[in-house]
């Protein structure tokens, strides 16, 4: 994390080192509002340091911006930087089982908790009970559910007599067995990372709805994975793309 950086920088002297390796898994200033906490982790990539970073598309957002090992220049930032793509869960996918259920369900990353407000989980909920109301989903066919929370919550209305289901925390062989047994799914994330939860969502068999955020685009997105539906992060825009979700 960004606090570990500024140790790494302490470190440099006593070891006659240059620069530490920073491995960054986002953009971490985003976790903040605009405070202290903000400004520190900002200045984190400030310090000398070679880049290694999660997937390209984060590692292009910080050569657009001038972050990190970027300030000095495009060229500065391509010698002093390199970006891996994570490794992802294989799924057993069974489409004929998903063919034949005789209802359909849903998965939301459903995360209330403070610390995780990137996940624009009132967002989701808004969005999902407007597709809701609006009869996106046959409720005869459809079953809610979600998770990722740590909370001590079972059920969240989505709407009179239509709930969201959440799903206790889970181990991952669990959460590898979990995943292809549902068929749609949204995970947010107001960042520039693409984040994990999404892309196994798809690999697990669902079309996922998900948001853009600059230079994660829906064409970035279809690029990952064909079963992706991608809305800019505003209730109606995810609303409207849980009807192409539900629909497919």
């Amino acid at each position: 994390s960004w606090k570990s950086a500024y140790v790494a920088n302490a470190a440099l002297e006593r070891l006659r080192a240059k620069r530490f390796l920073y491995l960054t898994q986002d953009y971490e200033p985003i976790f903040y509002s605009m405070g202290p906490l903000y400004v520190l982790s900002r200045s984190s990539y400030d310090l000398p340091h070679y880049a290694i970073i999660s997937t390209g598309i984060l590692k292009e957002h910080y050569r657009h911006n001038g972050i990190g090992v970027f300030k000095t220049g495009a060229g500065d930032g391509e010698r002093r930087s390199v970006f891996f793509e994570n490794a992802i869960l294989k799924f057993n996918v069974d489409s004929q089982a998903m063919r034949a259920r005789q209802k359909k369900r849903f998965l939301f990353y459903a995360r209330p908790e403070a610390h995780a407000e990137r996940n624009l989980f009132e967002i989701g909920m808004f969005a999902l009970s407007s597709a809701v109301e609006n009869g996106y989903f046959d409720l005869d066919n459809w079953e809610f559910y979600g998770i990722g929370t740590i909370g001590g919550a079972e059920n969240i209305a989505i709407r009179d007599g239509v709930n969201l289901k959440l799903i206790s925390k889970v181990s991952l062989n669990e959460y590898r067995e979990l995943l292809p047994c549902f068929d749609a799914g949204m995970s947010l994330m107001l960042s520039p990372h693409p984040s994990l939860v999404p892309i196994e969502m798809c690999a697990a068999g669902m079309v996922v709805v998900t948001n853009t955020f600059a230079n994660k685009t829906p064409e970035r997105m279809k690029g990952i994975s064909s079963n992706f539906v991608t809305a800019e992060p505003t209730v109606d825009a995810i609303a409207l793309a849980l009807k192409e979700a539900a629909s497919s």
